[in-house]
């Protein structure tokens, strides 16, 4: 008798914890489109076991709550378009959102950084010049950290030097 008492108090507490992570992970995702990997590494620290983990992110994943597909092409617009990066940043971005290598290239296969580097250079040069080396020098770096290839961030300058000269 105490033996299946035992067993129906725990299975009611891993009732109870999986429709915690559940309310947990839904909220998550009421905010914002996530990866499996966000909700999963969301769900380790807030202390959940890896049973109700695994248990819930199959349950999500079948139902479509979790892309990771979608997840990428919505973090890829919102990386090129709010926040304006080059394809080496967006890259980066995707990756630290746990965005797998061959979805990153299926989302990213047709992006063309010069326009976004265009715009981004716009943007600068409202409030700066390119004058001498060093304001060039400058915008270089901003660039570069905005993660645009060299190559464009060269073609650009050269571009903006036509427009001046």
């Amino acid at each position: 008798m105490e033996g299946l008492k035992s067993l129906r108090n725990q299975d009611s507490r891993s009732r109870d914890s999986q429709d915690k992570a559940r309310v947990f992970a839904l909220k998550l995702l009421s905010y914002r489109q996530r990866s499996e990997y966000e909700i999963r590494d969301r769900l380790i620290r807030k202390g959940f076991s890896p049973e109700v983990i695994e248990n819930l992110v199959k349950d999500l994943k079948a139902s479509g709550l979790i892309d990771d597909k979608e997840a990428a092409e919505s973090f890829f617009r919102v990386a090129k378009e709010s926040r304006l990066l080059g394809y080496r940043a967006i890259k980066e971005y995707l990756i630290k959102r746990g965005i797998s290598s061959e979805i990153i290239d299926e989302v990213t296969e047709d992006f063309d950084e010069r326009e976004y580097a265009i715009r981004v250079a716009e943007k600068w040069l409202r409030k700066h010049r390119i004058n001498d080396s060093a304001s060039e020098e400058r915008f270089r770096k901003f660039m570069l950290r905005k993660g645009y290839s060299m190559e464009t961030i060269n073609n650009l300058i050269k571009q903006l030097k036509g427009v001046e000269g």
